[in-house]
């Protein structure tokens, strides 16, 4: 890191940058006129956070932290993806409303007050939302379906997940732990947080240098919603999510059980098929002891979060309870 301490101010600006040297001044540069232009000169920060970049990225800012004392940067010695990088910064800022945008140029710093203006009384994140992308039809009809899952299975109607342009107020981001590819989902996570969260309207450019980091395509998103909708819907209560799977594969093997059983008594008197020569014996069996696991699933995982928040339980409320007279 550039400097040992962080100068608490009012903006902190986050942007993660992986082999994004050729934009990072020009970037740099348009976010200062923004604030200059907003009488907010010398009241903000811009911290860089280098995700193990094998280009000049670390050289560059080197010189510009050298030369512009609201830059400042960190980063990793390999690439640790987009979720641990913005983690860095949220840990390493000390502004009270936060940013975060990507490094190449696509979200425009002079959106900046777009967002600001949205962050009134009551509002705690802000998420962009790109209204005209500059991005192709594969990756255009990706996105849509992409939005409008998450919505509808999440109930936060957002336009644009995917959009890293965002502004946060500071409490929002020391109560929630970013990693994997959870940076698509941070408003969800302030969402079941119960902070509030609004989108305002964005431009996106065109990629001015080098080509996009990432697929058209990332189905692991969708593995990560399904995570994330049981950790916020079952992290107090394992046991309801998995006594429901275990009841609806053990009830029907049970009854297919029970009604081969009837038959075979029945075969005592040669009106039906012995038990022993129905498949359907071991796929009844099978089932049951599968469900049976499921069921012993989810009682160590109650037995194991018991334990925790017995432990823990005074520190989870506290981190919960939004204030206190």
């Amino acid at each position: 890191m550039s400097e040992p301490e962080a100068k608490v101010c009012q903006y902190s600006v986050v942007v993660p940058a992986y082999c994004e040297e050729q934009s990072l001044a020009e970037l740099a540069a348009r976010i200062a006129a923004v604030f200059e232009g907003l009488d907010h000169q010398g009241d903000f920060e811009i911290l860089f956070v280098d995700d193990g970049s094998t280009d000049g990225t670390r050289q560059v800012l080197r010189t510009l932290a050298a030369e512009r004392p609201y830059v400042r940067y960190c980063g990793f010695r390999r690439n640790q993806g987009k979720a641990l990088a913005l983690m860095a910064g949220f840990l390493a800022t000390r502004g009270a409303l936060v940013f975060t945008m990507d490094a190449d140029l696509q979200d425009r710093p002079e959106d900046m007050p777009r967002l600001m203006a949205a962050m009134v009384e009551g509002i705690d994140v802000v998420s962009g939302w790109r209204e005209r992308r500059n991005d192709g039809l594969l990756r255009g009809l990706y996105s849509k379906l992409f939005n409008a899952t998450v919505s509808g299975l999440t109930g936060l109607k957002l336009h644009d997940f995917n959009c890293g342009f965002k502004l946060y107020r500071r409490e929002v981001l020391e109560r929630i732990q970013v990693y994997g590819q959870l940076h698509r989902f941070v408003p969800y996570l302030a969402h079941v947080q119960g902070f509030t969260v609004v989108e305002a309207a964005v431009g996106n450019a065109e990629r001015k240098y080098g080509d996009s980091r990432f697929p058209a395509m990332r189905l692991g998103g969708i593995f990560d919603l399904l995570s994330l909708l049981f950790l916020s819907r079952y992290s107090f209560s394992p046991l309801h999510f998995f006594a429901k799977i275990g009841l609806l594969l053990g009830i029907p093997c049970a009854g297919i059980f029970t009604y081969l059983l009837g038959e075979h008594v029945l075969s005592w008197f040669g009106s039906v098929q012995p038990l022993v020569a129905r498949p359907l014996l071991l796929v009844s069996l099978v089932g049951m002891l599968l469900a049976a696991n499921i069921f012993l699933s989810g009682f160590v995982c109650d037995f194991m979060l018991h334990h925790r928040v017995r432990d823990t339980l005074s520190d989870t409320i506290k981190t919960l309870i939004d204030e206190s007279r």
